[in-house]
């Protein structure tokens, strides 16, 4: 057919195209514009995955997908997260041809599944998830590094700030200042602003350099912040494995695991923002599990959820109400409102409200939180139009 030769003739121009993408950052590697050619491929980089055929892929890709790998120590924060969301499709485009890869992708993901920075942690959830779609052997680890997370949350320290590690007022000439550590790397080094498109950025060396949000300057993850990105991974995992009865048995454990080690541990500021995320993930969680499965999951997550419906946090106080609210149609009212009335009497009035008339904010999203792609596409200016 026509739109049949149409096609056929897209993908020949396209391989065509790739061919170029592929040698062209290759080129440029250790030019001063690396991260701004890196982060031109990479956002091309997912797509090719999946509208190339394998064969045009083939002798090709291995050399792309080094090239994201070595991406990973960027300073740039966005092409970190872009990179490790091209490598996931890679995976999934090609997963027989990657699995000699699948080792150290595994580790890269899991470095962004941990990052301080929310948008990057989703990022590394979901490639993480693609990854344990063509390859169960990293169910086991997936499993122990969760269980890890989750109970890590008792250790959190009370007086966490999102810079922990920095001077809390302003330093000299308003810059801010790391606190007895490495100081002499901030010296004489330009500051950009985070994500810009500077030129090289020193990525993994020791001199200073780039922006604020760079690896010489970053600072180690928060328990809370392992927490955080485990919960969304534990969703992603959950999407993927639905079709396998012994991983969503062990999926359904971490996550009562979950409810109990964040229902436990309110003792630092940042737990708003776990509870956050996890009424944002609610939803997703009992769209993969399905009905009957999550009716029984219910009681662990109503300590959380009520109780942040009356968070003096907004954004937390708005995804809980939104979560109930979800949920109530997901699962029916009656059924939600039930399994409430007998371990949560006392917090019905709260329900009611959130079923009523739930709190929105223009941000939020009923469904969870944004894709990775949205993520990072938000914040190039690729989705004009959208909040962000």
């Amino acid at each position: 057919s026509p739109q049949g030769l149409i096609t056929k003739f897209k993908r020949e121009i396209l391989k065509y195209m790739y061919i170029k993408v592929v040698e062209f950052p290759i080129h440029f590697k250790s030019s001063n514009f690396s991260c701004v050619v890196f982060g031109l491929r990479l956002c091309q980089g997912d797509p090719l995955a999946f509208k190339c055929s394998p064969a045009s892929l083939e002798g090709n890709w291995e050399i792309l997908l080094d090239s994201l790998i070595t991406t990973f120590g960027d300073d740039s924060w966005p092409v970190r997260d872009a990179c490790c969301i091209a490598a996931g499709n890679f995976v999934s485009a090609l997963p027989t041809q990657t699995f000699s890869k699948h080792t150290v992708l595994y580790e890269k993901f899991m470095e962004n599944v941990i990052d301080p920075i929310a948008s990057v942690r989703q990022g590394g959830a979901v490639a993480v998830a693609k990854l344990l779609s063509v390859n169960e052997q990293v169910f086991p680890k997936i499993v122990s590094f969760l269980e890890e997370s989750f109970k890590g949350v008792k250790v959190q320290t009370e007086d966490n700030s999102k810079f922990g590690r920095l001077e809390p007022g302003p330093g000299q000439f308003g810059v801010v200042r790391r606190i007895q550590q490495d100081e002499d790397k901030q010296e004489n080094g330009t500051m950009y602003s985070c994500g810009s498109l500077a030129p090289k950025m020193k990525a993994k060396q020791p001199t200073g350099g780039g922006c604020s949000s760079c690896t010489s300057f970053t600072r180690k993850e928060e328990p809370w912040e392992r927490a955080d990105g485990s919960l969304v991974l534990l969703v992603e995992c959950a999407k993927v494995t639905a079709t396998h009865p012994q991983m969503m048995d062990e999926i359904c454990r971490l996550f009562n695991l979950a409810c109990e080690e964040i229902r436990s541990n309110r003792h630092f500021d940042a737990h708003q923002q776990l509870h956050e995320t996890f009424a944002k993930q609610m939803i997703l969680f009992a769209e993969a599990v399905g009905k009957k499965p999550f009716k029984n999951l219910l009681v662990g997550s109503f300590d959380i959820l009520l109780y942040a419906a009356n968070s003096p946090v907004l954004l937390t106080k708005a995804a809980a109400e939104e979560s109930l609210a979800s949920l109530s149609k997901f699962i029916g009212p009656s059924i939600l409102r039930g399994r409430a009335e007998m371990t949560h009497q006392d917090s019905i009035e709260t329900l009611d409200r959130a079923l009523n008339s739930p709190m929105s904010v223009p941000q939020h999203q009923v469904t969870g939180m944004r894709t990775a792609e949205d993520n990072y596409g938000a914040f190039i200016g690729m989705a004009p139009g959208r909040s962000y």
